[in-house]
């Protein structure tokens, strides 16, 4: 997970890495521990979100308000609960792999991804794995508890998150967002096309401002029906 340069000062000393998604009605957290020892310790412990209330109408609070999200941490689905999303998802599957390993029964053989999941045996590599798995799918990022959507949020407060793993209150990532807060994509810049006998190479520049997991590539024959 990559956060806004204005925000990457906050996060240097924190083990948690916090994107959020403002929405008119919501406001959508996605996180990912920044290394194996606290992946590890928040899938077994869960995590705990707090919100305060940092401003309301252009105005700081002289006591910010403090809210916790979650009765209870948020910890991954059991393995009996993965079995439905492993059905209907690749990254499912590769998710539970990472959290289960050898005991996670499941027959992939025939599956496109048998080969990915077959090398998710280290720990490094499970952890790699399942971010990635939650970085592809927002299903699979809240059944590893990496996910989390407030939707009791005013258009007029701006917030403080902060998520931490339970009972390793320094185990943790905040970031500063409010409803109001804009968001969007940037576009891949500076679209290139090569082209050769039988063959065409795509290349565009790094994101400066975001930087993605993965992307997708569509054509089209007509410049009006496309497919991946």
């Amino acid at each position: 997970l990559h956060q806004a340069a204005a925000q990457d000062t906050l996060r240097l000393a924190e083990a948690i890495g916090v994107l959020g998604r403002p929405a008119a009605d919501s406001v959508m957290l996605r996180w990912a521990p920044l290394e194996i020892s606290a992946w590890l310790t928040g899938n077994t412990q869960g995590y705990t979100i707090e919100r305060y209330v940092i401003a309301r109408n252009n105005k700081v609070l002289s006591l910010p308000e403090k809210m916790r999200l979650n009765d209870v941490p948020v910890k991954p689905l059991s393995e009996e609960q993965w079995e439905p999303l492993v059905k209907n998802s690749k990254y499912a599957a590769v998710a539970a792999q990472a959290l289960f390993g050898d005991r996670f029964e499941l027959d992939l053989s025939s599956s496109d991804i048998f080969q990915i999941v077959n090398k998710v045996k280290e720990n490094e590599q499970r952890f790699s794995f399942s971010l990635f798995a939650a970085d592809m799918s927002p299903a699979v990022a809240r059944a590893l508890a990496l996910l989390y959507v407030d939707r009791n949020v005013r258009k007029d407060e701006k917030y403080l998150y902060r998520i931490f793993i339970h009972g390793a209150d320094s185990i943790r990532g905040s970031i500063f967002i409010s409803p109001d807060d804009p968001y969007g994509l940037h576009r891949p810049m500076d679209l290139q096309a090569e082209f050769s006998e039988g063959i065409v190479s795509l290349r565009w520049e790094k994101m400066k401002l975001q930087q993605y997991t993965a992307y997708i590539v569509e054509r089209s024959p007509d410049g009006k029906v496309f497919k991946a």
